[in-house]
């Protein structure tokens, strides 16, 4: 019986081996974004429950506060339910 032998290959530099596995993720994640089509809310809803520190409902509150003689039309609905109280 043959004895099939390879020709040893040295090992890829630490920075080769960083730069392939980081051209691999980028195309991976591009891959992943580009071939999902869903609309936004479901494609990205994992986006809307990103908690917001700086969004309280006392500051939404505040900000939205009509102004004198100023008036609102509400298009939009309640929204995620962490902005929605």
């Amino acid at each position: 019986m043959h004895r099939i032998t390879t020709a040893p290959v040295a090992p890829l530099p630490a920075r080769t081996r960083w730069a392939v596995a980081s051209g691999a993720g980028a195309a991976s994640v591009t891959a992943w974004w580009l071939g999902d089509t869903a609309p936004y809310p479901y494609a990205q809803r994992s986006l809307l429950d990103v908690l917001l520190s700086f969004l309280t409902a006392g500051r939404m509150n505040a900000v939205l506060r009509p102004r004198p003689r100023e008036r609102l039309l509400d298009m939009v609905g309640r929204g995620p339910w962490r902005v929605a109280a």
